[in-house]
């Protein structure tokens, strides 16, 4: 009996990343395992003022615009939410628009696991620590101290941050996605939840590099990072007692995908 694979869409969220999206849309295009694997390619411009978008329908990408569908940003939660509208795959992997050293072959190494078992629902890429960049601040001071008090099992997790996954359609039909950059977080707990910790896979892809982000930017992501977390343990920050309207991620809409429409 012939093995029939699942197909696959690749999503990509970027916010003024023209410098770098064009390398991983080379990469991934000119690899021919890669591009036999992937239905579409879908990148998300996310409120860039770059020529982000330009250069992803260079390559033949399909381009969709968070501002254009009345979404406030940029928001990588947001950006990712309206990519997953317009799969219509039975499995999305997601990649960083940031990488410097992408390689092809870690969207094979992703879906793989997948495509192996069934009752696997969820892949994580999993990083080596690069020691000369900030990348594993926020994982080591947020990230995994609070997943250790309220997801223990999805505290061993290497790297559970990143943004390089495969999940199956299924989950993301269930999950409800969560503004900013809490999102990979959110989503991670989201299939843990649904399958457990059985269901949820690393996958070894190396040495990560993207580009450096400021001491700013790395505080407000780990605001969001912890708001994210609590959010999914239903624990209320002391501010929303106040009334506060940004004490909690914003939980985005039920993802509506294309399939589904037709």
């Amino acid at each position: 009996m012939v093995r029939v694979d699942p197909s696959v869409d690749l999503v990509i969220p970027a916010h003024n990343e023209e410098s770098t999206i064009a390398g991983i849309l080379h990469h991934v295009l000119t690899d021919p395992e890669t591009t036999k694997l992937l239905s579409q390619i879908i990148v998300v411009n996310d409120f860039s003022t770059d020529r982000t978008a330009e250069v992803a329908l260079d390559f033949g990408a399909t381009v969709v615009h968070t501002e254009e569908v009345g979404l406030n940003g940029p928001g990588k939660g947001e950006a990712l939410w309206l990519g997953f509208q317009h799969c219509n795959a039975d499995i999305i992997v997601t990649c960083d628009a940031d990488l410097e050293n992408f390689q092809p072959r870690s969207l094979r190494l992703l879906v793989e696991p997948l495509l192996d078992s069934e009752s696997t629902l969820f892949a994580k890429a999993a990083y080596q620590s690069d020691p000369s960049h900030e990348s594993q601040r926020v994982t080591t001071l947020t990230a995994r101290p609070l997943l250790a008090i309220y997801y223990p099992e999805l505290a061993t997790l290497a790297s559970p941050l990143a943004g390089e996954i495969a999940v199956r359609a299924s989950v993301l039909e269930q999950a409800r996605l969560v503004s900013g950059f809490g999102v990979d977080v959110a989503l991670l707990v989201d299939a843990y939840l649904q399958g457990g910790r059985s269901s949820i896979v690393e996958v070894d892809l190396g040495v990560k590099r993207h580009r450096h982000h400021s001491l700013a930017e790395l505080g407000h992501q780990a605001e969001e990072v912890t708001r994210a977390i609590l959010d999914c343990a239903n624990v209320l920050p002391r501010n929303q007692i106040s009334g506060s309207s940004t004490s909690t991620p914003t939980r985005l809409p039920p993802i509506n995908r294309q399939d589904s429409n037709s």
